[in-house]
């Protein structure tokens, strides 16, 4: 009786252990599809100072952002991330944007790439014609909440991050996937960032897919800028 029960408590360690093992190797790596909301609170700003100063650069500014809100209204995917042990490559994905739409939009081509354990962080993107690549590194004073919430199966926890003007950026991760991946410039939590919310924009994981060929190559193509040239640059109005 005692053989048999050993047997059954070693079947059950090694199926447990696979198990365990899969989860962490499957973890390592894979692609991420996010969607994209407009933060409505923004809108409420601009409206509200619409009442106050209602000139020509305010009712533009609220044209723009709501064409924007039309355009992220639609239930599809915005952005693809891929990951793989210490690095990652954030994309925007090819959507059709209405033809009547005249203003800027924000998702426009930009390119982050974070090499975690070396401290790399790449933003290639575009202005006036010409590609750049820049540096952004920097340490965010992020503030970790004893909140929780499942996003797509995953135990995420809230935390806090106060920059300009008094504007804050709200953040859910789950140290569950251990590569410290995000979808926006803002990075530096213990684990993955699924949901996100900047002054402009809300971004949410809609789908996670764990594989082992996943590539990522560094991008090089773009004008090379150091990070006082790129802060001198950043200092012009850019979402985010």
């Amino acid at each position: 009786m005692r053989k048999i029960f050993l047997v059954k408590l070693l079947i059950i360690i090694s199926l447990l252990s696979a198990d365990v093992l899969f989860s962490q190797h499957s973890y390592q790596s894979g692609k991420v599809l996010y969607g994209v909301n407009f933060n409505k609170e923004l809108i409420k700003k601009v409206q509200k100072s619409i009442k106050n100063d209602n000139s020509y650069a305010n009712k533009m500014i609220l044209k723009i952002y709501k064409t924007n809100q039309k355009i992220y209204a639609q239930d599809i995917n915005f952005l693809e991330l891929q990951f793989e042990s210490n690095k990652y490559i954030l994309k925007p994905i090819d959507i059709m944007i209405p033809e009547n739409s005249q203003s800027r939009f924000y998702l426009e081509s930009d390119i982050y790439y974070s090499k975690l354990n070396n401290d790399v962080y790449l933003q290639q993107f575009e202005n006036r014609g010409k590609t750049y690549l820049a540096p952004f590194n920097k340490n965010y004073d992020w503030k970790i909440k004893n909140k929780y919430k499942n996003i797509l199966g995953f135990r995420c926890r809230k935390a806090i991050l106060n920059i300009h003007n008094g504007n804050k950026v709200i953040a859910w991760f789950t140290p569950q996937i251990p590569v410290a991946f995000s979808p926006v410039k803002y990075y530096g939590l213990p684990g993955a960032i699924l949901e996100i919310t900047t002054p402009p924009r809300h971004i949410y994981a809609r789908e996670i897919e764990f594989k082992d060929e996943v590539k990522i190559e560094k991008p090089t193509e773009g004008i090379k800028l150091t990070a006082e040239e790129y802060k001198q640059m950043m200092t012009r109005f850019k979402p985010d």
